[in-house]
């Protein structure tokens, strides 16, 4: 079921306000696994919040943001599966990807439309 224009205005300051703080723990977190590689509650962490975001953002019909998050959600649930470490080249992608989410969810806030994420879905996607 597709959110309706009048609901998706009704509801787009509570997205944006979650989705920030989805974002903001995913950027803490992703600190602490700079530092600490086997933080497994980072792992954990992260998995969540870009789950929680991607879902949210794909109900709200912002797809780029949506599949950039699952896609994040995939790497962190493959890693927390497996128990494994995530890469610091592999973090630090993520990272700009996160950012440029920021950026995005500026622009929701500001113009009501999301950016094209294309160059970052294609990036996390190889990363798969």
């Amino acid at each position: 079921m597709d959110i309706t224009p009048e609901d998706k205005m009704k509801y787009k300051p509570l997205y944006v306000r979650t989705a920030r703080a989805y974002i903001n723990d995913m950027q803490q977190q992703i600190a602490i696994l700079l530092k600490e590689p086997h933080n497994t509650e980072a792992i954990g962490i992260i998995h969540m919040a870009a789950h929680s975001l991607g879902s949210q953002s794909l109900v709200m019909g912002y797809s780029s943001i949506g599949e950039l998050a699952r896609l994040i959600e995939k790497i962190f649930r493959a890693k927390k599966d497996t128990r494994e470490t995530i890469e610091s080249e592999i973090l630090a992608s993520i990272n700009v990807c996160v950012k440029r989410m920021i950026v995005s969810l500026y622009e929701i806030e500001k113009t009501g439309e999301e950016l094209a994420l294309t160059t970052e879905i294609k990036q996390l996607t190889s990363l798969l």
